[in-house]
């Protein structure tokens, strides 16, 4: 019974390495095109409310280069399933989104239109927990593809 115990306790410590307030890090993050913002912070927290073991809300903080603030928020359940996203304000305004753990420190994040993913997001945890990188691939049906990478401190 302790070795289970155990067991589920490391469990819970490493799948919640996300959880907390992490500061993008300019000098490290970069875009394919354009200017990246000028700050964002994201916060990650478990969700209690829902009966899933694995749902976390995230809150994304961002300042854009020309000032402007903006706040999006969503709900996510890493069990591989398809949700409904609702509006997140999002340039490729996808219908679906599906949540995965690929292990301990690494989260997949794909939301679709049509059926088709337009935004990809890998998020990653190094091993010590004090640093997070978010890499971001947006598909739209129209245009080129664009990608992201963010790297935040705690």
């Amino acid at each position: 019974m302790l070795i289970w115990t155990l067991w589920a306790l490391l469990a819970a410590n490493c799948w919640g390495q996300a959880l907390g307030t992490w500061k993008m890090i300019p000098d490290k993050s970069r875009q394919s095109s354009g200017p990246l913002a000028e700050a964002i912070t994201v916060k990650y927290e478990a969700h209690p409310k829902l009966a899933h073991p694995n749902a976390e809300t995230w809150t994304f903080y961002l300042v854009r280069t020309d000032g402007i603030s903006e706040t999006t928020s969503q709900t996510l359940r890493f069990d591989g399933k398809e949700y409904p996203c609702g509006d997140l304000g999002l340039e490729e305004r996808p219908e679906t989104v599906v949540s995965t753990k690929l292990d301990t420190r690494t989260a997949e994040v794909s939301y679709k239109r049509s059926g088709r993913v337009t935004r990809r997001v890998v998020r990653t945890v190094s091993a010590d927990g004090r640093q997070m990188t978010l890499e971001v691939r947006i598909t739209p049906e129209n245009g080129p593809a664009a990608e992201r990478w963010m790297v935040f401190t705690r």
